[in-house]
């Protein structure tokens, strides 16, 4: 695990008050990834509501698994059935 090749799994109660854990994940990994702040800030506001819409979606479940990873390329994030792809960009 590093910078460029990393994987984190989770999975939430399908809740919309995790939408922010999640979207902080996001953006913690956008920045180990060497994504600008400003630019990690902005991924993980993409994040969060794309969680908030997976949860409006996915009532009947119990939980909402999250995917996060990188493998030499783009950043990546999995809800439920929701892919979110954000290139890296140098920190600033």
């Amino acid at each position: 695990m590093d910078q460029r090749s990393f994987e984190f799994t989770a999975s939430f109660p399908v809740n919309p008050q995790f939408a922010g854990t999640v979207a902080a994940l996001a953006e913690h990994a956008a920045t180990y990834a060497g994504c600008s702040a400003a630019a990690a800030r902005e991924f993980a506001e993409i994040v969060e509501q794309a969680v908030r819409q997976c949860v409006l979606r996915q009532s009947a479940a119990h939980s909402l698994p999250v995917v996060l990873k990188r493998e030499d390329g783009p950043l990546e994030v999995v809800v439920g059935t929701h892919r979110i792809t954000w290139q890296i960009t140098t920190r600033v």
